[in-house]
């Protein structure tokens, strides 16, 4: 179906289809790339969040180096990750859904959730579970 179609042969000006066709094309092209972007805003809402906390509770420096470390983790991550998915999955994942990407990074979300509940506790948390 083409976007600009001719109403009849005497208008020569094209009119446009706005039909749903535009919005729902394929389920690979259009709503399913919304994984990785919601589990991408997650990682900037948290590093957001750490950066905060980090520059009250200490100084700026150690919420720019807490970036800093939150990135590699993520980087380093998402390639262990992509390596895994690749390797346990296939080329192509588990269909149009969840391909190769999406998996890697809800791999990676779980992996850094709970890297990060250990790394970021409290100190007085740090003192019993090492007691």
């Amino acid at each position: 179906m083409d976007i600009l179609q001719r109403t009849d042969d005497c208008d020569p000006s094209p009119k446009v289809n706005y039909s749903f066709t535009l919005i729902f094309r394929r389920p690979n092209e259009t709503l399913f790339p919304m994984i990785p972007v919601l589990i991408f805003w997650v990682h900037i809402t948290a590093g957001v969040y750490l950066f905060v906390k980090k520059y009250y509770e200490e100084t700026l420096s150690e919420a720019f180096m807490t970036i800093g470390f939150a990135a590699i983790v993520f980087t380093a991550g998402w390639t262990f990750s992509s390596f895994a998915v690749g390797l346990t999955f296939g080329p192509k994942g588990l269909g149009p859904i969840l391909n190769n990407d999406s998996l890697s990074l809800i791999l990676l979300t779980i992996l850094e959730a709970i890297f990060y509940k250990v790394w970021f506790r409290n100190p007085k948390e740090r003192e019993t579970a090492d007691a």
